[in-house]
Order: C-alpha cells, then structure tokens, then sequence
C-alpha cells in the first residue's frame, strides 16, 4: 500500500513540477516584454537629449554631459548626471533585451541565469500570468526541470538514508 501512494505522489510530484518548469519560458518572454517597454520609455527620454545634442553639440552626447557638468547652475549640474545615468540606462537595457533575443533557446536561458536584473524579475513575477505554452522549448524545460528536481529528491534520500525504496508489490491472492 505505501509503495503504491508513493509512486502516485511521485507521479503528482513530477506532473507538478513539470508544469513549474514550463513556467519558466512564459516567464521569460513576460520579462523580455518587461525589459522591453523599460527600454522604449527609457530611449524616449534620451532622444530628447539626443536632440539638443544633434542641435547644439553635432549630435555628440558626450558634449552635451560635459557642457551640463561645466555649468554654474546647479540644476543644470544635475541634468548631466540624469542624462549620463539615461544612458547607461539605455545602453543596459539593451543589452538585457538583445540577450534575450537570442536565436538558440538554451543561450536565451543561460542569459537569464546569468544576467537577470533582480529588480525587473520581480516586478515581472509580481505581475506574472501563468501560461502552458506548448513549444519544444517550454515541453522540454518541463522535463528536465522535473527530472533534475526529482534526480536531487532522491539523492538527497539517497545520502539521508530515507530513499524510497523499490520493493515487489505484494500478491493479493496466493
């Protein structure tokens, strides 16, 4: 009896967290349209900059920073820093949408591992809708990731001494 509640629990398990794993590219496009709307409103901000520069500057921001830095007016002091800090902004933000618009979807996961912005992965996860996308990428992200998770399961048993144990079902009838 315990030997069959335990398949039946493993087998809700791996369902679980194989839906869990699948998560994980619906999550990463949501993040990629986070990233994305941050950058498109964070490059309108700079283009107006980038047009006084073009204006005053030939199209040189770097001018542009330095004039403001120069200024006696500290206002206009502090205008060189929100403009500087724009664009560094823009330039990590693109960065950000850039590696998660890779073509290999293994190098697109590897990105997000590596290189997530903290802040932007929580308002993302804050504001998440689950989805069962049905692409090889979100299937086989499921598999692994219940595979994986049921692999550390059983090998911290394994190393606690609580594995679950394989025995032979008992015969009903003699």
């Amino acid at each position: 009896m315990f030997s069959f509640l335990s398949r039946i629990i493993d087998h809700i398990l791996f369902t679980a967290l194989f839906i869990a794993g699948i998560q994980l590219p619906a999550f990463i496009q949501q993040y990629k349209q986070l990233i994305n709307g941050k950058l498109s409103e964070a490059s309108f901000h700079l283009q107006k900059y980038q047009n006084i520069a073009d204006q005053f500057f030939s199209g040189k921001l770097s001018e542009l920073i330095t004039n403001y830095q120069q200024n006696a007016d500290p206002a206009v002091n502090h205008t060189a820093t929100l403009v500087s800090d724009t664009v560094e902004r823009v330039s990590f933000l693109q960065g950000q949408f850039d590696g998660l618009s890779q073509e290999s979807y293994l190098h697109k996961l590897w990105y997000f591992v590596r290189e997530v912005d903290v802040a932007s992965a929580e308002l993302t996860l804050k504001n998440f809708q689950p989805a069962i996308p049905l692409s090889i990428e979100a299937l086989s992200t499921g598999v692994v990731f219940a595979i994986v998770a049921l692999a550390l399961k059983f090998v911290t048993g394994w190393l606690t001494g609580q594995a679950f144990q394989l025995t032979k079902p008992k015969r009903l009838f003699r």
